[in-house]
């Protein structure tokens, strides 16, 4: 954004919101996380299989919270990056 669209966003009382991916501000966290894809979708496969298979339906919910808990196996950049 802008300093301008900034600063109209600031007059009318708006929100501006920066998502920060890990993946992005360091190299390594890219690395890891691309490590760990294959181990990780298999992991979000078995769990659909194992829902679909009694009869459940599968929700993003659950299949991101999946993701995350592999995210979390690895370290955190610093934000002095």
């Amino acid at each position: 954004m802008t300093d301008d669209m900034l600063r109209a966003v600031a007059k009318n009382s708006g929100v501006v919101q920066v998502k920060l991916l890990q993946c992005i501000i360091d190299d390594d966290y890219r690395k890891a996380s691309d490590a760990q894809r294959k181990d990780r979708d298999a992991a979000v496969k078995a769990f659909d299989d194992q829902m679909k298979a009694a009869g459940k339906t599968v929700s993003y919910i659950d299949n991101d919270r999946i993701g995350r808990e592999w995210n979390a196996k690895i370290p955190r950049p610093p934000f002095n990056h």
